[in-house]
């Protein structure tokens, strides 16, 4: 993780004192220079370097987690752009996308960098009516 001014290299400080806390091996705080001698195209003002962090295969384990929700009778759409989320109570909602409306008791949205919006379109504690999804 990379620090690229001094508001930053505060929470980068927060992040190490909590890796220490939780026994983390191996973490190292860089400065600027030691970034650059790690990897050269890097820049920043400090960093942390944690060697046993593990890298996870993301598609696999959503896969898996696909399959799961398919073998307890759910239903997986993947590339389907949601452009619209509203509420029925505290039970249903219905999702909107290009290819129609889907309304459901339980819903799991996996949408990266577009989740914040998303969860703002379903309104706040789920209890919002209709929301179009921010462009």
């Amino acid at each position: 993780m990379v620090a690229r001014d001094d508001a930053e290299t505060a929470k980068l400080r927060e992040i190490e004192r909590r890796a220490a806390a939780n026994g983390v091996p191996g973490v190292q705080w860089l400065d600027a220079a030691a970034i650059r001698e790690l990897e050269p195209e890097i820049t920043g003002q400090a960093a942390l370097l944690s060697p046993t962090t593990a890298i996870v295969d993301y598609p696999a384990i959503a896969r898996s987690f696909a399959g799961d929700v398919v073998a307890y009778g759910g239903q997986v759409l993947t590339g389907a752009p949601v452009t619209g989320v509203r509420r029925h109570g505290d039970d249903d909602v219905e999702v909107s996308t290009p290819g129609g409306a889907h309304r459901l008791s339980r819903l799991v949205i996996c949408a990266g960098l577009q989740a914040d919006l998303l969860a703002a379109a379903a309104g706040d504690e789920g209890r919002a009516g209709d929301h179009p999804v921010p462009r």
